[in-house]
């Protein structure tokens, strides 16, 4: 996942859903951590499925950052979305398998344009 985020190294990346922190240690290594003060991030790498894609991290996603986040219910797939000047570009990936994500932003149902 942080391979398919072309990060680099002065990039702010939001981490949703640190579970064991493995991932936080190796964006630890290769960016700067970002935090709700300091968006809009550069990136942002969600390891817990929400339903549909929430619009409350898409709007935290700077103009030219990028966003991977594993989508659905019961079965569940990579997407990797892209902020543009006009809009939101969405690539789905791989079939994936993560822990659902809980919250507010779990009830959330918009997608990106």
């Amino acid at each position: 996942m942080s391979e398919a985020l072309n990060l680099l190294h002065g990039d702010r990346v939001l981490e949703i859903g640190t579970g064991s922190g493995y991932q936080t240690a190796i964006l630890a290594e290769l960016v700067r951590k970002g935090w709700n003060e300091k968006s809009p991030f550069d990136a942002i790498i969600v390891t817990a499925a929400p339903p549909t894609v929430p619009q409350s991290l898409m709007n935290q996603v700077k103009v030219g950052g990028r966003m991977i986040i594993p989508v659905g219910e019961t079965s569940q797939r990579l997407v990797i979305i892209r902020r543009t000047a006009n809009g939101y570009e969405q690539e789905n990936s791989l079939l994936v398998a993560f822990v659902p994500m809980t919250g507010k932003s779990k009830k959330q149902k918009e997608k990106p344009d």
